[in-house]
């Protein structure tokens, strides 16, 4: 800790560090927020890559035929809050409820998966749900991506408050 001379002196200098720290607090949330979303795209079947099904594998396109949907992983998006303290990662309406589908699954798939994920996502999950039956397999892009990089987010914060100064 710096030297203080006194209690405005000292005042600045939290208001400042306060500062500080908050910016480095978004360029954490814009970077992992970032690599999020890169790590989603990379999981997320690309345009041609086939879907898994109880029958084998389907292309995306057949299962999308007449429904003007665009493959998954160009749908993928992220944006920061106004204020920079947090992030999102998201599939675009343009993919249709398909990314949904990959993501979670369907009929048994859904269901066997479902029961494994936080509560968060399997209220996410609920609003796709059409019937019991389904035969799309999980091919999870999202949530593998949300782990992998909140692991990394939470280390980061843990490094930047340990070794903060005023």
């Amino acid at each position: 800790m710096s030297k203080v001379s006194g209690l405005g002196d000292l005042i600045d200098k939290l208001i400042k560090a306060d500062k500080r720290f908050e910016q480095e607090v978004k360029e954490i949330v814009a970077f992992n927020t970032s690599e999020m979303e890169l790590e989603a795209i990379r999981l997320a079947p690309s345009p041609g890559e086939d879907i898994l099904t109880q029958f084998g594998t389907e292309s995306q396109t057949d299962i999308a035929r007449g429904r003007g949907w665009r493959p998954i992983s160009q749908e993928i998006g992220s944006f920061e809050s106004k204020d920079g303290l947090s992030g999102t990662v998201f599939v675009n309406d343009g993919a249709g409820e398909i990314a949904a589908w990959v993501e979670f699954g369907t009929g048994q798939s859904a269901k066997t998966y479902l029961a494994t994920v936080p509560k968060e996502w399997r209220e996410i999950a609920a609003g796709y749900i059409r019937t019991k039956r389904g035969t799309i397999l999980n091919q999870p892009y999202l949530l593998p991506a949300w782990y992998k990089q909140k692991i990394v987010f939470l280390k980061e914060l843990e490094t930047l408050v340990k070794n903060f100064k005023l």
